[in-house]
Parts: structure tokens; sequence; C-alpha cells
């Protein structure tokens, strides 16, 4: 007769891929079989949450759970701080959770109410990332560039997916991260029209696998004043200086490459998508399905 006791960890693992949260914690306590089939599924994405927030130092983070029990950290593959109770240094991060021999994470997803991040910040990131995705509380606020160089010093190689939500950055730090980052193929930020088509397109020619661009930037849908977003035009000479670029989003239009003339002129194809708000489901790069957070 098949019972819970005789289940291989296999099968086990199984079953629990249809639980989330606290039913996956609930179910760690009932047995130590269940405990070692739940744990890699548990630990996979630690998340710190305005709740967890609220509670810290009370209640240690989930940082702190893992520096003391080191185990634990070899099943985290991402990381996500939806709110930060103050500088970065003030509570054990995810990069004071790692150490060599842990194995690569593949996200970091960091959102925070401060106004002000610096290089400091850069104690959030971890030894290598895939993607990185950073939301501020205001399009007015431009990431520093100390920040944007730590975090290509540590993470360039390897970062595929950068996404900046709801905040600003400057030409300067386009130019450092396209230059640093030759795996880089999302890039996901506002275009800012004010500072020029051509420095920014000049910008992310330096790239040479960048696949998708999108502007993140609110433009205005009246087809005039400061904020009118990015024409076809636009999006033909980007995909002309970049010659890997294949799709580009602004709004709720997207631009894909077809083919390219005899005579040198890129030929694109409009689609239209549905609409889309920057502060829904901010984490997850938009067309890069492989980063859910289910």
């Amino acid at each position: 007769m098949v019972t819970a006791d005789n289940l291989n960890l296999d099968v086990l693992e199984l079953i629990f891929l249809y639980l989330y949260g606290n039913d996956l914690s609930s179910v760690a306590l009932v047995k130590k079989s269940f405990f070692a089939a739940v744990i890699p599924r548990l630990y996979r994405k630690i998340i710190f949450r305005l709740s967890h927030a609220k509670r810290y130092p009370q209640v240690m983070s989930p940082f702190q759970a893992i520096l003391a029990h080191p185990a634990l950290s070899t099943h985290v593959r991402c990381v996500g701080i939806i709110f930060s109770p103050g500088p970065a240094r003030s509570f054990t991060g995810p990069s004071e959770a790692s150490s060599p021999g842990y194995p690569v994470l593949d996200d970091v997803l960091f959102s925070t109410t401060s106004s002000i991040l610096d290089s400091e910040s850069h104690s959030i990131f971890s030894p290598s990332l895939i993607s990185f995705v950073m939301r501020l509380p205001d399009l007015k606020i431009t990431v520093g560039k100390e920040l944007i160089e730590q975090l290509v010093t540590l993470q360039g190689s390897t970062l595929q997916s950068i996404a900046f939500v709801d905040c600003g950055v400057s030409q300067d730090s386009v130019l450092t991260i396209v230059t640093s980052c030759p795996n880089l193929q999302h890039f996901e930020l506002p275009v800012s029209l004010k500072e020029g088509v051509f420095a920014f397109g000049n910008a992310i020619a330096k790239t040479t696998n960048l696949q998708t661009l999108i502007d993140t930037e609110i433009h205005s849908s009246h087809g005039h004043g400061p904020n009118v977003g990015l024409t076809q035009e636009n999006a033909r000479f980007f995909m002309k200086r970049v010659p890997s670029l294949r799709r580009i989003i602004s709004g709720n239009r997207a631009w894909n490459w077809e083919s390219k003339a005899p005579s040198g002129l890129v030929e694109l194809s409009l689609e239209r998508l549905p609409a889309y708000s920057s502060g829904t489901y901010w984490f997850m790069p938009r067309d890069v399905t492989g980063f859910s957070m289910n």
C-alpha cells in the first residue's frame, strides 16, 4: 500500500510543485521526508516585502536565516527586495548571505521607497546575475552613476536582462551598461527624447547582442509636446545602429524587424499591444517570460 512514508523524494517534489507560500512552510513541518522535499522549492525565491520590513529587526530577515543555516543558500536562485527598511547596509542582504562555492543567482528584483541610491546599494548584488530589475518611486529620480558602475563591475559579464522601471538613467550610464555587458539581450529603461534620439542611438550602438529594447517613459498620448513617444523612424534608426536589435516597444506599440532592403533601409512591422501599467507586475521584464515569479 502506498503511503506518504514510502513515497520517494522525486514523487514528493512533484506533488509539492502545486503548493505555494505558507502551504509550503506548513508542509515542511509535518515530517522529515516532507521537509527534505519542500526546502529546495521553499528557498528557491527569497522575497523581502513590506510585511517583513515592519517586523524587522524583531523578526530576522530571510537573508539572516540563510546565514544561520548556510546549507539553505544552495537552493536560492532569485532574490527580491520589494521594500527596504533603510539604507542598504542597515540589514543583511543577499550578497552577505553568499560566499564562494554557492550557486549563481539568476535574478535580483529591487524596489525601494528611498529616493537616495548610492554606491552603498551595491550590497544587494549577488555574485553573478542573469537578470536585474530596479524600481524607484519617482521617474524624476536618476539612478546614480556609482551604483551603475558597481552593477556592471560585479555583474557585467553575466547579465542578459536589465530593467529600470519608474526611474531615470543618464546617457553616460547607458553607455557604461552597453559597453560593460557583452551578453545583454533585453534592455528596459525610459528613453528620454529630450537628450536626443541620435545620442541614445549612438550609445546603444556599442552593444552587440541586444535583441529587445523597451521604452518605459510615460509619453503623451496627444502626439505633441515634450513627452511624445518613439516613432517608427526612431525605431528604424535604433535598429540600423544596432544590427542585432529585433524588437522595440514604446507604450502600446511594438516595432519588429522584418528585413533589410538592398538600399540599407530597415523594414519594420507595427504591432499594437494591450495597455500596460509600469506599476503592475513591475518585477517581470516585458516580453521575457522566463523571469516569472511563480
